[in-house]
């Protein structure tokens, strides 16, 4: 019988990083706001709204790229999360996708926000909390 109890990696460091603040004018298109290292495994991400993004229409998401894969743009925070339409805090556990975390196995990477239309007003910063795992 296989012992699956072999130690593997572990860690009590658990980091809690913060994009720069993204404001308005903004151009539509996909931007890296944090770097997560190889081997981090990403356990939350949320977005403080301290002002309403407005536009043509409001559409942003909030993805991610690198890890050796193609990009999802919108892995954490999908469409109907509705970032920047309300100040305050949106959480990705608390969106209305079932939040999966993410290992960053293979390659460093990012987490990536897309607006699909400009913006005209707006102000958000992201933040996420990982752990490094080796």
């Amino acid at each position: 019988m296989a012992d699956f109890y072999l130690p593997g990696g572990g860690s009590d460091n658990f980091r809690l990083v913060r994009s720069k603040h993204i404001i308005a004018p903004l151009v539509a298109g996909t931007y890296g706001v944090i770097r997560i290292p190889k081997f981090a495994f990403v356990r939350n991400v949320w977005v403080l709204t301290d002002t309403v993004v407005t536009g043509t229409t409001v559409n942003n998401t909030l993805g991610f790229e690198g890890n050796g894969e193609t990009a999802d743009t919108n892995f954490f925070f999908e469409t109907a999360d509705a970032i920047g339409l309300d100040t305050g805090v949106k959480s990705a556990d608390g969106g209305t996708m079932p939040f999966r975390g993410k290992w960053f196995n293979a390659a460093s990477g990012s987490i990536t926000i897309t607006a699909a239309d400009a913006w005209t007003a707006g102000k958000i910063i992201v933040f996420a909390e990982f752990s490094v795992l080796h």
